[in-house]
């Protein structure tokens, strides 16, 4: 019998859903559990992610991923920057997290968000909840182990009941409180049932219930029992997210976001080297402008206890021992930690001292092995020393990992589109970059090749024009549907279009005061865009209007791309930003081109630039000075140097006419938007016999003129300013449609395909050894085929 079903005490047989009962009852643990799986084989993982994970959520339940880490501080907690605020049943979503976590615990928020209240009873630390509550099996149908001996009995929620702590080893999980559920590893089914119709909560367990506005239900009831809290909880964490929207929103919920409370979001900030009172007042303004709603007294309280079980005895034992008057010297040493003065010493017997516990009974079995040893030390293994616990880093062994199952980067669209990761295209105003995005946006919406990409799978991508208003950005909109014949119907539900027009305010803004960076309006409506639509992409154009913070400024604009880096993460989606170019010459390639503080290319980990065709460019592939503008191309941005042509993606802005004319503008618009483009191939049109004929006349040499004082045995030169030597004038001989730039693209080209070779010869005309060219014959080539 393995040790968590020891600890709990005997019962009736392990029941699956009886019949007639609704779906939600094995869908709750995807799948029929038996008794034999109420644990995992030693050194077995289990990875509920994603099937039981996605059973949960079509059953209507929100889930969430939690740490793994048995033996460390952060095991149960949540693995996302909201914690359980960010439970969904949203199933892109939790794939997502499948992929990141397959070996998560599965959190289910309790209260109103599940449905869900559950009475927690602990076997540990000397508490007994099985003792505290002597009729739990007969509470309630659904009933789970826990990995420590525990149980988790299961009701139906309502919105009164809060979480609470008690101290004989029986909590509550309601409003502000979650549960790991089955088949996390160590949490098995001891009685299952239909989680949709079960029980009310059991008046003798309940809380006492605040009698306050439902807002008050989130205050603490004992200002010194929430210091105690406070000081219990560990600050090891750098995590933005569980600072200020579970310890600092908390504390406000907790304390009405009295002076008190902010003094104690200092406190447990200040254990932090980081720590930054300006910063930290900050976030205390941010969350009184939107108070929390669902988080208070109860998430502290669970989060002290999570680190350390036995804080509130040793707070209820103390202040017990203050009321009664009876410290003794000893006392004074502890209860400052608590957060409780210590009274004056008063001269009383001191009382006996307790005699010392027995061992528990790994130590009586580890001592009873060292009387073993003592005995006869070769008889007994030198035991292996333990493993260190993990810290909150969740640092692994790389030894024993499995390599062979590495999931995949979720690419979405070519390399452009990653999700989880940002992506930034620079160019200069009016270049095009607009309508290249929003053609690349269409793409992914009607998983279509528009671009020459790949389209990995279709996505719902959210485009915010925060520079063109309603109007303009549907003009854009639909010269690129008229002209690659898309039909509205296919973006619905997956193309999501705005243009705010300021009324969604910035992303980050300059405090008032101290003019650091802080969170905009904008962060939470587009939390709440990307959850209500279910979006995958997230494209901001032009990001100089997203923010109000000074561009110039690397550490102001750090906390600009972090800010989307983290949207990316925390919606497991692609976020895609259109940045301006500085002044200057173009240069495709050079991400440093970007305008203001380079943060923003170091950030982005996909950097594209859209530059318009050179002259030289246009020269080489024969399009007109008054069309070159109409061409750009797209190059990789993360290397400072100019691709290659061949790297080099071309597209082309065209002019759209919308038909909407009407009144004083019967001819309507024209509105660009973009094609793929291939530059034409300098070898096009030419036949084997031109070839041929080229290659003859540059093996011929430079044919004797008497008039020039040039005799007879001369080589042509593969440099293109070799006047009379040059070779390119050779190839617009023979092939007259092509320009000075392309015939010279020929001339590399013979030589690229050893058709053509630079030897060392001698001049007659210069009468000295020169470097010319000679034909390469097929035994020079080793016979390779041309």
């Amino acid at each position: 019998m393995r040790a968590d079903q020891e600890a709990i005490p005997p019962g009736p047989e392990s029941e699956g859903p009886r019949a007639g009962e609704g779906a939600r009852a094995e869908i709750a643990t995807g799948g029929t559990v038996s008794e034999d799986d109420s644990a995992p084989v030693a050194g077995e993982r289990k990875a509920p992610w994603p099937t039981a994970a996605l059973a949960l959520a079509r059953s209507g339940l929100p889930v969430f991923p939690c740490w793994n880490l048995p033996g460390s501080d952060r095991h149960k907690a949540p693995l996302t920057l909201r914690g359980f605020h960010s439970a969904t049943t949203d199933e892109a979503i939790i794939m997502g997290w499948a992929r990141k976590y397959p070996e998560a615990l599965i959190g289910v928020p309790t209260g109103t968000a599940s449905g869900l209240a559950v009475l927690d009873l602990d076997k540990k630390n000397g508490k007994d909840g099985y003792a505290a509550v002597p009729d739990w099996e007969t509470l309630s149908p659904a009933i789970v182990r826990t990995g420590s001996g525990g149980a988790h009995v299961y009701f139906k929620a309502d919105d009164r009941l809060r979480c609470t702590v008690g101290r004989d080893g029986v909590d509550v999980r309601g409003e502000g409180g979650y549960v790991i559920v089955p088949p996390s590893e160590g949490y098995t089914w001891h009685r299952q049932a239909d989680l949709s119709r079960l029980p009310p909560f059991p008046a003798a367990y309940r809380p006492r219930e605040y009698v306050a506005a439902p807002s008050d239900e989130l205050l603490a009831d004992d200002a010194a029992e929430l210091a105690a809290a406070v000081r219990a909880i560990p600050n090891t964490e750098v995590d933005w997210g569980f600072w200020k929207q579970t310890i600092g929103m908390g504390l406000w919920g907790a304390t009405g976001g009295s002076d008190e409370g902010l003094e104690l979001f200092h406190e447990w900030s200040a254990k932090h080297t980081a720590y930054d009172p300006q910063a930290t007042d900050r976030a205390w303004a941010q969350i009184t402008r939107s108070p929390p709603v669902s988080i208070g007294a109860g998430t502290i309280f669970h989060l002290a206890s999570e680190a350390d079980p036995d804080w509130r005895d040793r707070y209820w034992r103390a202040a017990e021992a203050t009321a009664l008057g009876q410290l003794n010297g000893a006392a004074s040493e502890w209860l400052p930690d608590m957060g409780v003065e210590p009274p004056p010493v008063v001269e009383e017997p001191q009382a006996e001292a307790a005699a010392p516990s027995p061992p528990a009974e790994a130590e009586q079995h580890s001592l009873a092995q060292g009387e073993a040893e003592a005995d006869d030390p070769q008889d007994v293994e030198e035991p292996k020393p333990a493993p260190p616990k993990p810290s909150a880093l969740g640092e692994w062994n790389a030894g024993s990992d499995d390599w062979s199952e590495i999931s995949p980067r979720a690419w979405l669209l070519g390399n452009t589109y990653c999700r989880r990761f940002v992506s930034s295209l620079i160019a200069p105003g009016a270049a095009g970059k607009t309508a290249f995005r929003l053609l690349q946006a269409i793409a992914l919406a009607t998983g279509k090749n528009l671009t020459g990409e790949h389209v990995f799978r279709r996505c719902r991508v959210l485009f915010v024009s925060l520079e063109d208003d309603r109007e303009e950005l549907r003009r854009r909109m639909q010269a690129a549907m008229l002209h690659h014949q898309i039909d509205p119907a296919e973006l619905d539900g997956w193309l999501f279009l705005s243009a705010p027009e300021g009324k969604a305010g910035k992303l980050v803004v300059p405090h008032p005061k101290t003019r650091r960076p802080m969170d905009g309006s904008m962060k939470a409506e587009l939390d709440h865009a990307i959850r209500g639509n279910r979006i995958d992409v997230l494209i901001l154009d032009p990001l100089v209007k997203a923010h109000d913070v000074e561009e110039n400024d690397n550490s102001a604009m750090d906390a600009v791309i972090s800010l989307l880096a983290n949207l990316a993460v925390e919606h497991d989606i692609a976020v895609d930003v259109l940045h301006h170019t500085s002044k200057g010459a173009a240069d495709p390639g050079n991400a440093e081109r970007g305008r203001g503080a380079s943060a923003v290319n170091n950030g982005a980990r996909l950097v594209y630039t859209l530059t318009q065709m050179t002259v030289d460019e246009a020269d080489r592939f024969g399009i007109a000075e008054g069309e070159r503008r109409s061409f750009v191309r797209v190059d990789s941005g993360k290397v400072n140097i100019t691709p290659p042509l061949s790297q080099a993606k071309w597209f082309r802005l065209v002019g759209v006419p919308l038909g909407n004319g009407a009144g004083d503008y019967p001819n309507g618009d024209n509105v660009q938007t973009v094609e793929p483009w291939t530059p034409p191939d300098a070898w096009t049109g030419v036949t084997d016999d031109m070839r041929a004929r080229i290659l003859a006349e540059i093996e011929a040499g430079i044919p004797a003129d008497p008039d020039k004082g040039i005799v007879a045995g001369g080589r042509y030169s593969a440099h293109p300013n070799a006047k009379t030597r040059a070779a390119w004038p050779i190839v617009a001989r023979h092939v007259p449609d092509r320009t000075d730039k392309q015939c010279k693209e020929i001339i590399k080209a013979l030589l690229a395909a050893n058709l053509i070779a630079e030897k060392a010869y001698h001049d007659p005309s210069r009468r000295g050894d020169q470097t010319g060219l000679f034909v390469v014959t097929e035994r020079e080539r080793g016979n390779a085929p041309m």
